[in-house]
């Protein structure tokens, strides 16, 4: 069975503090976000990025998280569940990072502790991943965590990669 949690859980690793979007972290998102969404950014916009992913939560939608490097205390990213389906026991998976922080393995040691939630705690059964194809990165990174290409792509060009609670891989802990 899937619930939706009634609190945001946080969660540590060896690098890295997963904490709950709070509004604390605001000015540090729209760094974050300048770097992978695109600027202009500007305060307007980054306050109505924020206010959709807290939105999420408060309409059991999604859950957002900001990824902390625990040496520096620096927001480097974020992490999100949205189109939360309780029902169907889905949900869809994404993420960013400071251009300057990746290919150093943070993103796989916040998402592994993420699927490790979304499996055994939530019950969730799938969850998905949408990327441009451009992306290879972010393919190989969903490839190495278990997620399998679906079949054809997305509308809007996204390819549509999936992994599924049953299937997962045991070097993670989710299976």
């Amino acid at each position: 069975m899937t619930i939706f949690p009634e609190d945001i859980p946080s969660f540590a690793t060896e690098r890295l503090l997963i904490r709950p979007l709070q509004a604390e972290y605001l000015p540090f998102l729209e760094e974050v976000w300048a770097a992978t969404v695109g600027p202009p950014m500007g305060k307007a916009r980054s306050r109505a990025i924020f206010t959709l992913l807290t939105d999420l939560f408060t309409n059991r939608q999604g859950i957002c998280w900001v990824m902390v490097e625990r040496t520096s205390g620096q927001v480097i990213g974020t992490c999100e569940f949205h189109n939360f389906d309780s029902a169907g026991g889905r949900t869809d998976i994404g993420c960013e990072q400071l251009p300057e922080y990746q290919k150093q393995g943070y993103m796989t040691e916040a998402l592994t502790e993420l699927l490790d939630y979304a499996f055994n705690t939530l019950g969730l059964v799938e969850l998905v991943a949408r990327i441009h194809p451009e992306n290879i990165a972010s393919v190989a990174l969903f490839s190495r965590l278990g997620f399998e290409e679906a079949k054809g792509v997305q509308a809007g060009g996204f390819l549509r990669l999936v992994a599924r609670g049953d299937t997962g891989m045991d070097d993670y802990g989710w299976l």
